[in-house]
């Protein structure tokens, strides 16, 4: 059992999707573990289509929507991205901090036939740390319009230099005004989330409106507290307000 900080390192997850990697390569009906399994994750991406098309119109439909990027932030093993990809919000792209991540969601994604005609996994898949992005203003990605994030979060906040400013400070600055990220965690609250998306920043240029919240039907209550093995939450970047000097 791996300990907390373990859980927030590169060599931890490089180490697990080296061999679920290689478990792919010798049989492509092994994709490995899907975090919080295969329904969260497509509950995940309806969610995140229906903020889409609420904030931007239908999925596929229109240049607009062409012309915008999506992301899947910590791709792991892909299988998020080719949903994304069917579904058509915007231009998919992935990322994570692992290569074994990446070199695992390329083939992944080339062997699912989402991939546009002459598209390659190169143009789509990339290594990318969250505190040093490639995206955003003045960046080689440029915008994002919408950001999904299944598990990147807790892994993130597991790393012992990393706090929850940092992650939304991150995401924030790929984002443009008008984009959004839906998040889905197990280890927190959709409060939580709430406070460290929606507190006040001196000197910050956006704030953040909250979108709402999934929370799965297998939620429990234990002494007089609901739980739940995992939920989905979703906030947007609205546009500037005064910065104070």
């Amino acid at each position: 059992m791996s300990s907390p900080s373990a859980l927030g390192t590169v060599d931890h997850w490089d180490s697990v999707y080296q061999r679920e990697f290689a478990n792919y390569k010798d049989n492509k009906d092994n994709k490995g573990d899907v975090w919080y399994g295969e329904k969260a994750e497509s509950d995940a991406v309806d969610y995140y289509e229906e903020a889409w098309t609420d904030l931007f119109g239908a999925a596929g439909n229109g240049d607009d929507c062409n012309n915008r990027k999506t992301l899947d932030l910590g791709c792991g093993n892909g299988s998020m991205t080719v949903l994304l990809m069917e579904r058509g919000v915007g231009r998919v792209f992935a990322s994570d901090y692992v290569q074994s991540s990446v070199d695992f969601t390329k083939m992944y994604i080339t062997d699912a036939g989402v991939l546009g005609e002459g598209e390659s996994a190169d143009d789509v898949v990339f290594m990318d740390d969250l505190r040093d992005s490639r995206w955003g203003e003045g960046r080689e990605g440029g915008m994002l319009s919408g950001i999904a994030d299944k598990g990147t979060m807790d892994a993130f906040l597991l790393a012992e230099e990393n706090d929850p400013d940092h992650y939304v400070n991150a995401v924030g600055s790929m984002l443009e005004v008008g984009g959004f990220v839906v998040i889905t965690s197990c280890n927190s609250t959709v409060e939580e989330c709430r406070g460290w998306f929606e507190k006040g920043r001196e000197g910050t240029q956006y704030r953040w409106e909250f979108l709402g919240s999934r929370v799965p039907n297998q939620a429990f209550t234990f002494g007089g507290v609901k739980g739940t093995t995992h939920f989905t939450v979703a906030f947007r970047k609205v546009e500037a307000v005064r910065v104070e000097t």
